[in-house]
């Protein structure tokens, strides 16, 4: 018996080099990216001849490769292209793409990966040159997890015909901003004024005229009223906040005042605190080219979730010494009135109080009480408090009282007791105490 028409196997030329340079390592930013590639037999034309360059997982193509939205889609590679941290070699003389070729933006359900097609090819692409050429992109929120996904996949085609392929071309790390941190000068709540000091240092080039755009947490309300900068940055810096959205404040860098790689700067702006600590309590960092618009993003630099602070309401104190003698033990009364809460979803919450210079707690708190003074209010609470595994622990001037895990405090009238040794002598210092309720944690305090 004798079948002559056994379907064969496809072989594939291949590409002597294949790599991908992109210009913004930002999450979630929009970028250009620029594939290069050298092939290993000729591309003939035609207007079946075509290229596809397959994404990572999570990387998307912006509609027709960008050549609608900013005119990021370019059949050449710009190798002066200023703030590209790893670009493709610029001793090279880099061929462009076929003038008519046409780029579009495609979804593969099947593999669940987005490509771009280049099509028709008109002119031959020969072997050994170096071709290069652009288009638009959104980087993902983050890179795949598993190493083996973060790879691209170059194809030519003919009649259908998968004529040159190469796997597994290296993708690029996401990064964001190389500093960034936001401090607070008062955390109490509803308060008008507080100084927010932004800090911050990116390893790009950012232009002159560039905005960076600080998005806080709902319910902080920004002023550009006395704003300032330090020498990082102009006093010619601007700023503006949008009535509709006064949680975000934009500078614009003086068109005067580019910023080199790796120049750190602060800014130290106003806000009015909100009530309570926002849900979603971090902050964002953005900076943008000047070019930059709404429906063509240009992303220089990015930094997400930067850690902020809780809102924090007066404790309402009274300390009162029972046994106010030089030198002996005596059993200290803190009356104290809580305005905020000691959240019982987080873990590590501590009251902590210390004493003036001359004082010392004993380390295992003798005598240590701590009660609910209105129980009909906290009925319910009362029954388990304080709670099972509270601890304190005394260490020189400071006592420290830690909840277990899971418990804190309401908003309420409460009383420690705790023995303190008196000092010797009359202390030359202030007889100030300071009494703090905070979460202390492995997250920091």
């Amino acid at each position: 018996n004798v079948n002559r028409y056994v379907q064969g196997f496809k072989i594939f030329g291949q590409f002597s080099h294949a790599a991908i340079a992109t210009t913004v390592l930002s999450p979630s930013a929009n970028t250009i990216i620029a594939p290069w590639f050298i092939l290993k037999s000729t591309l003939p034309p035609g207007e079946t001849s075509q290229m596809k360059i397959w994404l990572p997982r999570g990387f998307k193509p912006l509609r027709l490769c960008g050549a609608v939205i900013g005119g990021d889609f370019s059949p050449t590679y710009n190798k002066n292209r200023a703030g590209v941290k790893f670009p493709h070699p610029i001793d090279k003389t880099y061929y462009r793409l076929p003038s008519g070729t046409g780029c579009q933006d495609v979804y593969d359900e099947k593999s669940g990966l987005w490509y771009i097609d280049l099509q028709p090819i008109e002119i031959m692409l020969e072997y050994g040159l170096d071709y290069a050429f652009e288009f638009a992109a959104m980087n993902p929120q983050s890179v795949p997890t598993n190493p083996a996904d973060n790879v691209w996949r170059f194809e030519t085609l003919l009649d259908g015909v998968i004529l040159h392929l190469q796997e597994n071309i290296p993708g690029y790390e996401l990064e964001q901003m190389r500093f960034a941190s936001v401090t607070s000068t008062d955390s109490t709540s509803m308060l008008p004024l507080n100084v927010l000091t932004f800090a911050m240092e990116s390893e790009k080039f950012i232009e002159g005229g560039s905005k960076i755009i600080i998005s806080g947490p709902e319910g902080f309300v920004f002023t550009c009223a006395f704003f300032r900068t330090d020498g990082g940055l102009s006093s010619t810096t601007t700023c503006y906040v949008r009535p509709a959205t006064p949680h975000i404040v934009e500078f614009r860098v003086d068109s005067q005042d580019p910023k080199a790689p790796f120049s750190p700067f602060k800014l130290f702006v106003y806000v009015s605190n909100p009530e309570f600590t926002p849900q979603n309590n971090y902050w964002n960092i953005n900076i943008v080219s000047p070019l930059h618009t709404e429906r063509n993003p240009k992303t220089i630099d990015f930094r997400d979730f930067i850690e902020s602070f809780d809102i924090t309401g007066p404790i309402w104190v009274r300390l009162e010494g029972t046994f106010p003698y030089l030198g002996y033990s005596n059993m200290l009364r803190i009356a104290f009135v809580t305005t905020t809460i000691l959240n019982q979803n987080e873990n590590g919450n501590e009251i902590r109080l210390t004493a003036p210079e001359g004082y010392l707690f004993e380390r295992n708190c003798t005598n240590f009480r701590l009660s609910i003074n209105n129980i009909g209010a906290f009925e319910e609470a009362a029954s388990v408090f304080p709670p099972p595994g509270l601890t304190c622990r005394g260490d020189n001037r400071v006592v420290t009282v830690r909840f277990p895990d899971g418990r804190g405090l309401l908003r309420g009238n409460y009383t420690m007791e705790v023995d303190v040794q008196n000092p010797g002598y009359v202390p030359q210092t202030r007889n100030l105490w300071m009494f703090e309720t905070w979460v202390s944690n492995s997250g920091g305090e």
